[in-house]
């Protein structure tokens, strides 16, 4: 297959485990592939747009983020003072989101919440081409034609796309970000490409604050692949300064609000206590502070934060289980079943349709973890596969410290789609791979079987 490294020298014990660049020779790129996957992507998107409540939903308290994130860009719509309000979701949470629905709202001149549900889909078209373009690269056509056929049709992702959440906007700057670091071959970037990734790393930041890592990573990365100290120093300070054309007006916003740059959102801290307090359970819970203090404020944050450091000072082993606990929350299957029942999302879905985007979502999501590690670890370790075992273990890193939920995984499954697709098209050589005795196929077994682990710790956890 064209683009695709072989998976018959997999064996081979002497293979490379460093930087690979694809040797795929490069087709002329065409619109096509992309658009008749897109097209049905944004009609299944906009079935369910159809049974969502035109005006959103009026129970804060049951509906969460959703609401949070439309009411909160209504405000900002409204009203410039709020840009500059302690206490508000605006600041508390990280802004880009608030922002960019708040523009959508201010350039239509409607503000409903359906549209805020279309922002969404020029979102999907975004991260459709990105993840077709990224992947053609390093997997070939066939693979990255069914690639985004996934992204199209996964149950998972159609309800993510018309939620009212930072996910989708977080992938676009995901996305860009492997752009431009796996279009190079190691160390050719150019001027332009550091700047630009500057940007979209800080853009990634001020929409997840857990994106706080990106920065040392790819600074790491950068380090490793350039030789001599003046160019290391140049792309570093390239890349800053794309950073700080972001962060340095944010910051400014902070100082007059709380008369210092940082941090950049408040969350960190009530995450922190939610994972780490004797009640634990690994998952997400509701935590409570004194009556006397002010919520969403740099106060409620640091008292939080004081909290989650008592309790894992007090109980290390305690934190070291509800660590495990919460790895397997983060692969545990997105069923769905709270978005489409508990609350729902979408209150006119008739009973039917809902079961079955329950019960196809679960599947799915288990289905792309297992195929997906399979795919990523019977291939040559090449510059994708290094960026997706990255975010996979920072990934981890983060959730093994705070709270764990299938919602975190959304940006590994996104990725992971490639090596999913790439386990579809050539099966027959990936099965014949893990028949062997060799260290592709050991690495295989052994991810599944600790996603089989994890999912056991959660089944007993729900059981018990």
């Amino acid at each position: 297959m064209r683009g695709q490294p072989s998976v018959h020298g997999g064996c081979n014990m002497k293979e490379n485990l460093g930087f690979m660049s694809s040797s795929s020779s490069r087709s002329p790129w065409s619109w096509r592939r992309v658009a008749l996957p897109c097209l049905l992507a944004i009609i299944l998107r906009l079935i369910l747009i159809g049974y969502t409540p035109t005006e959103g939903f009026a129970d804060l308290s049951v509906c969460g983020d959703l609401a949070v994130y439309h009411e909160t860009a209504l405000r900002l719509t409204h009203d410039a003072n709020a840009w500059f309000v302690q206490g508000s979701n605006f600041g508390y949470r990280a802004p880009l989101y608030f922002a960019y629905l708040a523009m959508i709202y201010k350039v239509t001149g409607h503000q409903t919440y359906h549209v805020g549900q279309f922002a969404h889909l020029l979102l999907l078209v975004i991260i459709m081409f990105l993840l077709y373009k990224i992947t053609e690269t390093w997997f070939g056509i066939k693979v990255a034609t069914i690639t985004v056929w996934l992204r199209a049709i996964l149950p998972t992702f159609v309800v993510a796309d018309v939620s009212l959440m930072s996910e989708s906007l977080f992938d676009v700057w995901l996305l860009a970000i492997l752009m431009i670091l796996l279009a190079h071959r190691s160390g050719a970037y150019r001027a332009r490409d550091l700047f630009l990734l500057g940007l979209f790393i800080g853009a990634a930041l001020l929409t997840r604050e857990s994106a706080q890592g990106f920065v040392l990573i790819l600074l790491g990365v950068l380090v490793f692949e350039t030789h001599g100290l003046r160019a290391r120093l140049v792309r570093m300070s390239l890349m800053l300064l794309g950073l700080g054309v972001l962060l340095i007006p944010w910051m400014w916003r902070n100082t007059l609000v709380w008369q210092s740059p940082f941090p950049l959102a408040l969350t960190s801290g009530v995450n922190l206590h939610t994972g780490n307090n004797p009640d634990a359970t690994g998952e997400y819970v509701a935590m409570t502070q004194p009556s006397y203090m002010k919520i969403r404020t740099r106060e409620f944050d640091r008292w939080h934060r004081d909290q989650a450091m008592q309790y894992i000072l007090e109980a290390p082993g305690r934190f070291l289980i509800s660590g495990i606990k919460k790895l397997g929350w983060l692969v545990w299957p997105w069923t769905l079943r709270t978005e489409i029942f508990d609350v729902p999302f979408f209150p006119k879905l008739p009973w039917f349709f809902r079961v079955v985007l329950v019960a196809s979502s679960s599947l799915a999501w288990a289905a792309v973890w297992l195929l997906g590690l399979v795919g990523l670890t019977t291939r040559s370790l090449d510059r994708y596969s290094w960026a997706v075992i990255l975010l996979l273990a920072y990934t981890c890193t983060l959730i093994f410290i705070a709270f764990g939920t299938p919602r975190y995984a959304e940006p590994i499954i996104l990725l992971l789609l490639a090596p999913t697709a790439r386990v579809m098209v050539e099966f027959k050589s990936v099965a014949s791979t893990l028949r062997r005795p060799c260290l592709r196929a050991v690495s295989a077994w052994g991810a599944v079987s600790l996603v089989g682990v994890l999912w056991a710790v959660i089944l007993a956890q729900k059981f018990s």
